[in-house]
């Protein structure tokens, strides 16, 4: 059975004892947390791994319809957040309609 506890302490964990070229999180933003700071902590925590690269996808609030398991994000708020941490910041969201993806670069 999914715990929602078991994948916040496994992210954690590995997004503080890596170091990486690339970090891809694709889907592992978009389930609910009771703790609202998670999900800038966890792209905290996975830009900072990374040397080169981080990506990860979310689901668009404007577009994901209310869910009890799974949790749109605001695509604004999301990337201007991201750009307080990554000179370079960009995001595609042409693929689906209530999903979007955000490349944080370290150059």
């Amino acid at each position: 059975m999914f715990s929602g506890d078991q994948l916040v302490t496994q992210m954690s964990t590995l997004a503080q004892n890596s170091s990486s070229c690339l970090v891809f999180a694709s889907g592992a933003l978009v389930y609910r947390c009771d703790d609202p700071d998670f999900y800038a902590d966890m792209i905290r925590k996975m830009y900072q791994a990374t040397t080169q690269a981080f990506v990860f996808n979310m689901l668009d609030a404007s577009r994901f319809p209310d869910h009890s398991l799974l949790v749109g994000h605001d695509r604004d708020k999301t990337t201007a957040f991201c750009q307080t941490l990554s000179p370079r910041v960009t995001v595609t969201e042409d693929y689906l309609e209530d999903d979007f993806t955000v490349f944080m670069y370290r150059e």
